[in-house]
This record gives C-alpha cells, sequence and structure tokens, in this order.
C-alpha cells in the first residue's frame, strides 16, 4: 500500500465526551445532503438537540461510513429508521439518550435488517432505558455489546449460533457487559463447549440468585477468561 492509501491513526478524529444532559450545539435535523457524503468515515452526532434526519434521507451510498456516534442526545425520542441503510456500519455507540424509552421494538428492527445484521462489531448501548435485549442472533459479527446502566430484565435470545442456539462468535476478542441491570438469573445463552473463548463476560450489579437451566440441569455454561458476578444475590 501507498501512503495515501492507509489512514493513520493519528488522523482519527480524537472525542471530547462532556457530561451527560450539557448539550454543545443546537442542530435538530441532519440534511438529507448528508446522503451525498460517499466518502464519509466517521459520523458524530453528540451532545445536541438531534431529533433524527430530515425526510428523503438516504444513507445507502455511505460505504464508507464504518463509525457512527449518537451520543446524549436528549432530544431524540425514537432510533431513527434511515440508519438501517448505512451499508458497512461497523461501530455505533447510542449510549446516553434515556428519552428514547423502552426502544427494544426499534432496536430489534434495527440489528435485524439486512445491512446491520452483516456488519456490525462493536455496540455501546449504556446508559439507556432498555428492559428487555432483543434477539441479536442474526448479527453474526458482533464481538463487543455493552448494555451496562439499562433496566434490563430479559434478555430474548443467544448470540451468534452454533447449531444448538448458543453463542459461538467469530474470533477470540468478544465482551459482553450487562452489569447494573435488572437480571434475576444468569441468562442461559453461553457454552463452555463453545470453540471461541471470549474475552470477558460481566454481569455484575444485578438481582441474579441463580443460573438458567440450573434446576434442570440444561445449563450449558460460558467459555470465557474473565466473568464477572460481583454485586448479586448469589
Amino acid at each position: 500500500f501507498s501512503q495515501a492509501d492507509v489512514k493513520s491513526e493519528a488522523s482519527r478524529p480524537s472525542l471530547k465526551d462532556v457530561p451527560v444532559n450539557r448539550l454543545t450545539n443546537g442542530i435538530h435535523r441532519i440534511p438529507a445532503s448528508i446522503g451525498n457524503l460517499v466518502n464519509l468515515q466517521y459520523l458524530y452526532i453528540a451532545n445536541g438537540k438531534f431529533e433524527g434526519f430530515e425526510p428523503g434521507t438516504n444513507l445507502s451510498k455511505l460505504e464508507n461510513l464504518t463509525d457512527l456516534e449518537i451520543y446524549n442526545c436528549p432530544s431524540m425520542k425514537k432510533l431513527p429508521e434511515e440508519l438501517q441503510q448505512l451499508p458497512n456500519l461497523q461501530s455505533f455507540n447510542l449510549a446516553s439518550n434515556p428519552n428514547l424509552g423502552d426502544f427494544h421494538e426499534d432496536l430489534g428492527e434495527f440489528v435485524a435488517s439486512e445491512n446491520i445484521s452483516k456488519t456490525l462489531q462493536i455496540f455501546y448501548l449504556t446508559y439507556n432505558n432498555l428492559t428487555v435485549l432483543p434477539d441479536m442472533s442474526m448479527v453474526k459479527k458482533l464481538g463487543k455489546l455493552d448494555c451496562a446502566y439499562n433496566k434490563i430484565k430479559k434478555i430474548e435470545k443467544a448470540f451468534g449460533s452454533d447449531g444448538s442456539g448458543s453463542f459461538c462468535g467469530y474470533a477470540d476478542v468478544e465482551s459482553f457487559s450487562f452489569a447494573h441491570n435488572k437480571l434475576k438469573k444468569f441468562p442461559n445463552i453461553f457454552s463452555s463447549q463453545s470453540i471461541y473463548v471470549m474475552s470477558s463476560v460481566n454481569f455484575s450489579f444485578n438481582e441474579i440468585d441463580g443460573f438458567e437451566g440450573e434446576e434442570d440441569g440444561t445449563f450449558k455454561g460460558v467459555n470465557a477468561n474473565t466473568i464477572a458476578l460481583g454485586g448479586n444475590k448469589l
């Protein structure tokens, strides 16, 4: 590769987060013309009054856009459907948007969409008001999922598939956090027989007092380097 072909790490934007509920811009709507920025790689919509995209916005041509952040946008009350059009989204930070409410149905449609299910690898959902984590088994490349600080009581289905419905992953770098939620049982969504070793699984500070499948012997276990269960009722 020539130097022009390789984007250096130093050229990536440096994020400057501010405290939640402190806003730094007044942008309400992103214009439809953003769909013309075919070389756009990173889009950060944060700490402002963002509500959504203008009618008629088409994001399907943004093949180079891999990193998206919609963080601390208290005016946003619905997950924009236009995001499903992104053809190569790999990392998505959707943290600290409490006025989305319990948006697990919209979230389920997002992750099940044709584009997102094939490309998404890193997903931050921290500090929201989710009570249910929808089925994410179709997101085949998901390697990091952070759902800490929600109100999750239920996880609908395993991640990935190894033929038995258990997590299988795609590499040995996965980490999953469900810390600071409302789970009563450690979910039976992984498997100790998985050929992949997860980096870390964090279920600390829930209300866990046992394991799903424990009584009938169907609990499949976990294959991970680190498992965090502190702050529960075990």
